[in-house]
């Protein structure tokens, strides 16, 4: 399988609705307005796997807005349930606890 990290976009908004339905029982799918705010304002933390051009993988989060933080809170994860145990809740190629995709947006691994 192919896969691409990418931010979530406008267009794909009826397909989280969907990933994000059917990862229950604790995660649910939010409103239209919520994915459409995700995609416009937040796209550089909310992020998906694809496996062609339909998302496959979500990760809903958000920077910290603190001066001087560097912190990422995650909301919402969701894999599709024929992707699931390929480690796409990973985001990437990245190892299990530190994805590529957070290198990417610039999240910086907290001190021990």
């Amino acid at each position: 399988m192919s896969t691409t990290v990418e931010p979530i976009t406008v267009d794909d908004i009826e397909h989280l609705v969907q990933l994000f339905d059917s990862a229950g029982p604790y995660v649910s799918a939010r409103t239209l307005s919520d994915y459409w705010l995700y995609a416009r304002l937040f796209s550089t933390t909310c992020l998906c796997v694809r496996d062609g051009q339909a998302p496959v993988a979500a990760l809903i989060a958000f920077r910290d807005q603190t001066p001087g933080r560097n912190e990422i809170y995650i909301q919402d994860v969701a894999v599709d349930a024929e992707h699931r145990r390929q480690q796409l809740a990973y985001l990437g190629t990245g190892e299990p606890g530190r994805p590529e995709a957070v290198d990417q947006v610039g999240i910086q691994q907290p001190n021990s």
